[in-house]
C-alpha cells in the first residue's frame, strides 16, 4: 500500500464499546511509512520541552490498540497522515482527573474543528477493553474525539511522558502510566507539546489545545508574511 501525503486519509470506524457496529479495519502493513515521513518538512525552531519528543520532530511509529479478544491495531503516523491532530494523554481511564480533561474536549470539540483540527486522539496506558468501556461512558458521539489504548506504554515511552514515580503518583496508585499531555501535530510533525506533572493534570485541557493551535497558526502566518 503506497502511503503518501496526499492519498493517506485513513478513517477509523469506531464501535461503541462492542455493541453492534462495524469496527475499523486494522492496518496490516506500512510499506512506505519511512519514505512518507522523509518527505515531510524540516523541523522548525521552537521552545524545548522536558520530554523526549520536541517540536519539529516526526510523530513516533507506535502501535495503538482498540478493543480486545483480539484487539485491533493502528500505526499512529499512518492513521494521522497529513491531517491536523491533537493528541491528549491522560493518566488512566475512569480517573476523575481524566474524565474532567475529556469533558473539556467534548465541550470544545466544535471550536477545535473550526480551527482546522481534524481529530482529537485521547490516549491512555490501559488495555483496549478498558479504554473501550471508558469511551462508551464518556459518550464522544458527534464530536471529533477518538479513544486509543497504549497498553504497553509505547507512545508514552516514545514521547518521554512516562509517569514520574513521585509522591503524588504513589498516592494515586498510577505507576507506569503517562503524565497528562496535549500535543498538536500537523502532517505527522509535532508542532508543540505541553506536559503536566504532579497534581496539575487538570491544567491539560481543551483550553490548552486551543491556545497551542492559535500559537502555532500565528507563528506560521508570521513566517508567511515574511
Amino acid at each position: 500500500m503506497a502511503v503518501t501525503r496526499f492519498s493517506l486519509t485513513l478513517l477509523l470506524l469506531i464501535s461503541a464499546c462492542f455493541i453492534a457496529s462495524d469496527a475499523f479495519t486494522p492496518i496490516s502493513s506500512v510499506t512506505s511509512l519511512n519514505s512518507y515521513l522523509d518527505t515531510l518538512g524540516q523541523p522548525e525552531e521552537a521552545d524545548k520541552q522536558d520530554v523526549k519528543i520536541q517540536p519539529g520532530d516526526k510523530l513516533p511509529v507506535v502501535t495503538m490498540h482498540w478493543g480486545f479478544n483480539p484487539p485491533s491495531f493502528v500505526t499512529l503516523p499512518v492513521y494521522c497522515g497529513s491531517r491536523n491532530i491533537v493528541l491528549v494523554g491522560v493518566r488512566g481511564a475512569f480517573m476523575e482527573e481524566s474524565n474532567i480533561i475529556v469533558r473539556t474536549f467534548l465541550e470544545k470539540s466544535n471550536v477545535l474543528k473550526s480551527m482546522g483540527v481534524d481529530e482529537v486522539l485521547v490516549t491512555t496506558v490501559n488495555d483496549g477493553g478498558v479504554t473501550g468501556v471508558w469511551n462508551q461512558k464518556m459518550k464522544p458521539a458527534g464530536s471529533i474525539l477518538t479513544f486509543f489504548a497504549d497498553p504497553h506504554a509505547e507512545l508514552a515511552d516514545a514521547l518521554g511522558t512516562g509517569e514520574v514515580d513521585d509522591a503524588y503518583s504513589l498516592e494515586q496508585g498510577i505507576l507506569g502510566r503517562s503524565r497528562p499531555f496535549v500535543m498538536y501535530v500537523e502532517g505527522c510533525i509535532v508542532k508543540r507539546i505541553e506536559v503536566a506533572s504532579g497534581a496539575d493534570g487538570v491544567n491539560i485541557d481543551a483550553a490548552s489545545a486551543i491556545r497551542i493551535v492559535e500559537q502555532v497558526k500565528a507563528r506560521s502566518q508570521g513566517q508567511l508574511a515574511h
